[in-house]
Order: C-alpha cells, then structure tokens, then sequence
C-alpha cells in the first residue's frame, strides 16, 4: 500500500499562520492545552478525551481541549460539553488550517478506533507536537518500524488502547514530565 507523502514544510509553515475561529489558548502556565483534530461524531471517540478531561482535572491538573473539525452531530457537541468540567472544551469546527491550532496546543489527541491511514498523527508530529493516538487499524502501528516515532511513554507519541480514555491521563502526564531516564 502507498500512502501520500506528508509535506512536512508545508505543514510547519501552515502551523505558523494566525488562528482564525478563536482566541489564542490560555497563556497559563499550568495550563495543559490539548488540541483534538477530526469530525466531531460518536465513531472519532471524543468522549475518551473528554473522559481524561474529568480524570485529570480530579488529579488538580488544568485542561484545556479544543475540538478542531466538522460537527456532523450537534448533539455529540452539546453532550461531550455538558460532561466536560467547566470551560475546559471549545469547539472550533472546521477549519482551512487547522494546523495553528495544534501548534497552540501543548499536545495533541487522535482518539479515533478507524483511520484509513494515520495521517494527522504525522501532521502533528512535523508540527513538534506529541500525540497520543489510539492503537488502531492501519493506523500509527503500521507506521512505527519505518519511522521510528511511535514508542513506549515519554517519547514523541504514544498508543493507547481504544476501549477507554482512562489511559489517557497517565500518558499525558507521562509527557509533561517527559521521558523517565533509562
């Protein structure tokens, strides 16, 4: 199979232009700001993020998501806002360049099951950005032996399991700390 390449300069040019749908993220420092890219539907698995919203804001963690992508459901919308804690998630919708947002972001998160191809998670990694990606079908893990990106915790990126964002949290931590000495 030949997937399209990824023109890593366009997309880290594309990354430097101005965010046009909303206010830059807050500047707080201890702030955790993440950035989740793709359709907003029940199959793309925005709950998960949402789930390690509530998770890590119980462990005295701020958070941040924006939701960059078409809302085909505007019920998915309103309900993944009434179960996120309190401010934490903006939805953007899509956008031309979504790329200024990842750049906004601290991380980024790819909690689809299904992807053809793992595209965004090679987008975000040219942007500088970890990712913590589900482990999926053709996704990142067909991508690991030939790029060398996706490892264990507190590397570049990170796979978790799709059947529960209870992961998520721990890995994201996991990478505000960075990698533990080997």
């Amino acid at each position: 199979v030949s997937y399209p390449p990824v023109d890593t300069e366009q997309v880290r040019a594309r990354a430097r232009q101005p965010l046009r749908a909303h206010p830059a993220p807050d500047p707080h420092p201890e702030l955790l700001r993440i950035c989740v890219l793709g359709r907003v539907t029940r199959s793309k698995g925005q709950w998960r993020v949402v789930e390690a919203l509530r998770l890590l804001e119980s462990r005295g963690v701020r958070v941040q998501a924006c939701f960059v992508g078409a809302l085909l459901d505007p019920g998915v919308e309103a309900e993944l806002t009434r179960i996120a804690p309190s401010g934490s998630v903006t939805f953007v919708g899509e956008q031309e360049n979504p790329f200024p947002y990842v750049a906004a972001a601290d991380i980024a998160v790819i909690p689809s099951e299904r992807e053809a191809f793992g595209r965004t998670t090679l987008e975000c990694l040219a942007i500088g950005r970890p990712v913590v990606a589900t482990r999926r079908h053709l996704g990142p893990s067909e991508q690991e032996p030939a790029l060398g990106v996706v490892a264990g915790q507190g590397e570049q990126a990170v796979m978790i399991s799709p059947i529960s964002g209870a992961a998520v949290p721990t890995v994201q931590n996991s990478i505000i700390r960075g990698p533990t000495p080997t």
